[in-house]
């Protein structure tokens, strides 16, 4: 819940500063939910190389291999993302390796709500509400970078 958040606060933050000082940067809402997914995209991209680095390898399903590595993957996926969507020629690809990256890791989200897995002390979200989160994700990459 902490990504969401750090993207509804940030978008709507970005999208005051495109009306007050920033118009050419944030003056729509569509600028200012990408700028906010980014960022939320670095928060969560950067968790998987902190403390919390255990707590994602503990989500990754059993039948996967190597799950330190596909955590600092997943990781390095999120942050190569941020940055691909903010520039232009590089929009559109990154959306959708975004949303692929989204579809991917969900059965590790699943697992963690089905089987408690704490994040960071806290209590996983549970399905009811990650599963439309992951699809309002994906919405909101599709709207940022397909245009």
């Amino acid at each position: 819940m902490a990504a969401l958040i750090v993207l509804f606060s940030s978008a709507v933050l970005f999208r005051a500063l495109g009306l007050l000082l920033l118009p050419d940067w944030f003056g729509a809402w569509v600028d200012s939910a990408r700028a906010g997914l980014a960022l939320m995209f670095v928060f969560t991209g950067v968790s998987h190389f902190t403390s919390m680095q255990a707590d994602f390898v503990r989500m990754v399903p059993e039948v996967l291999p190597a799950p330190g590595f596909l955590v600092s993957l997943t990781g390095a996926c999120e942050l190569l993302g941020a940055a691909g969507i903010l520039f232009p020629s590089t929009r559109d690809t990154a959306g959708i390796c975004l949303i692929i990256l989204l579809a991917v890791m969900l059965p590790a989200n699943i697992r963690a709500s089905r089987k408690g897995i704490r994040m960071g002390g806290k209590s996983p979200t549970p399905l009811w509400a990650r599963i439309p989160m992951q699809g309002l994700l994906m919405g909101l990459v599709w709207w940022t970078t397909q245009g």
